[in-house]
């Protein structure tokens, strides 16, 4: 389970499970206007992640990732128009996909080396 509202009984929602290719994944998080199991291919959602956590710790937020990369004008510039391309067509084979939402909220920035 992976909520926001930690106040919600939802973990009778949830299912008990193994992680693999068809990992239920009970999702609730009211921003997203998301709740319910979803079926996530785990390795998938490890990818998705890395991808997340990198174009987060570039300085792009959660929002243009789940959108569009492009409506961040300052940080296309920081990072560049070929690398923003890339990052957005990587993201555009994601955000259909079921791991997107859960990788999205979990995804954190990552300290830059010293």
């Amino acid at each position: 389970m992976l909520t926001t509202d930690m106040k919600k009984r939802l973990w009778p929602r949830a299912r008990v499970g193994v992680l693999g290719h068809a990992t239920a994944l009970y999702l609730y998080d009211s921003g997203l206007s998301a709740a319910g199991t979803r079926f996530l291919d785990w390795p998938a959602l490890l990818g998705c992640l890395d991808l997340i956590e990198d174009i987060y710790t570039a300085g792009f937020v959660k929002e243009n990732i789940r959108f569009s990369l492009w409506s961040y004008y300052k940080m296309v510039q920081e990072v560049g128009i070929g690398q923003t391309r890339e990052w957005e067509a990587e993201l555009e084979g994601w955000r259909q996909r079921p791991e997107f939402d859960a990788a999205l909220l979990i995804a954190q920035k990552r300290e830059e080396p010293e």
